[in-house]
């Protein structure tokens, strides 16, 4: 998952480092998830881009991105100090084709793409926001269970 992160932020870089600096936090030792990495790093990327275009117009902004374990899970958080959302555009945040962004050319498909990604891996994505102040997303991911102990030789079989 790490990997995954720091892989979007150079990515991004050239795109974000204008309006944001991005900080990576991760967890050392992280366990793995089943899934596709390269859909996870959509997700991120999607999450950073978003991230620097909430930064206010003339103040250069901070990203966090970080993982952790928590509950079994897997947890990625993307947070930033921009613009924050109100609550009814944090209620319609998922849904396809709602975008704030109509004007600057947003689609209102990557937060609804990347929904449905993380429900596809068995996760859920979560939006906290205040207006002024900013918005993190929280991601959070199975741990991918143990695989069974292998019998030993000449072991009974049940």
């Amino acid at each position: 998952m790490n990997t995954i992160l720091d892989a979007a932020r150079r990515l991004v870089h050239n795109e974000v480092h204008k309006s944001a600096e991005i900080e990576l936090d991760l967890a050392p030792g992280l366990p793995a998830i089943t899934g596709n990495s390269q859909k996870i790093e959509q997700v991120v990327v999607n999450l950073l881009i978003n991230a620097a275009q909430a930064m206010p117009e003339g103040r250069r902004g901070r990203i966090r991105a970080s993982t952790r374990v928590e509950d079994g899970s897997v947890v990625i958080e993307v947070a930033d100090d921009g613009k924050g959302m109100s609550e009814r555009t944090i209620k319609r945040i998922f849904e396809p084709f709602f975008t704030t962004r109509r004007a600057g050319g947003g689609t209102g498909l990557g937060l609804a793409i990347a929904y449905r990604i993380i429900e596809e891996h068995g996760g859920s994505i979560s939006v906290t926001s205040k207006l002024d102040v900013g918005t993190t997303f929280k991601i959070s991911l199975p741990i991918k269970p143990a695989p069974p102990a292998a019998k030993a030789p000449g072991e009974a079989r049940p």
